[in-house]
This record gives structure tokens, sequence and C-alpha cells, in this order.
């Protein structure tokens, strides 16, 4: 989603139950210069409110 916005103004919305993990992402947004277009919040991802999303892509990351 970083990414996307980098690169192509994309705005995307990040939904993780763990807080670490949206605390690296928001980490991650502002070294990238792009947390005015995505934002991450704490959330179980079947509680989330995403109705006015017109993409939704899942991301599964394995922990070592």
């Amino acid at each position: 989603m970083i990414a996307a916005a980098k690169t192509y103004g994309a705005r995307g919305v990040g939904i993780d139950i763990d807080p670490e993990r949206i605390r690296q992402a928001n980490e991650n947004a502002n070294k990238a210069g792009v947390e005015n277009l995505v934002r991450f919040e704490e959330n179980d991802l079947f509680q989330a409110n995403f109705r006015d999303a017109t993409v939704v892509t899942p991301v599964s990351v394995a922990k070592h």
C-alpha cells in the first residue's frame, strides 16, 4: 500500500490486530512521505467497516 501510494498517489487503509504492526506501518508511511494518503488501524478485519472500498486486497505476512 505504501509503495502504491508513493508511486501512484493511491489511497489506502491497512487493518491489523497487532498494534506493533500498526506502529511499524505508520512509521514506514511517515518515512515514505505518504502519511496523508494511507492510514492504518488496529482492528479485527472481520469487524472493520470498509464497505466504501473499491478494492480490497488481503495481505498475509508470516512471522518467523
